[in-house]
């Protein structure tokens, strides 16, 4: 009786593995697809400066 338990865990556990693989492979195929119609206004040689915003009494 334990070991039809134990067996029944394990081919439900496989199951759920088997499953998830399917779930993730999936969400994960698609192609990074850029879209080239996307209207932009400026240069593309523009110099981009990024400004850093840090205070020593935030913890995050």
């Amino acid at each position: 009786m334990i070991k039809l338990s134990l067996n029944s865990k394990i081919f439900f556990l496989i199951k759920i593995l088997i499953v998830s693989l399917i779930i993730f492979l999936n969400a994960y195929a698609d192609e990074n697809k850029v879209d080239k119609s996307i209207i932009s206004i400026g240069s593309h040689e523009a110099v981009v400066k990024i400004k850093i915003f840090s205070s020593l009494t935030c913890p995050h």
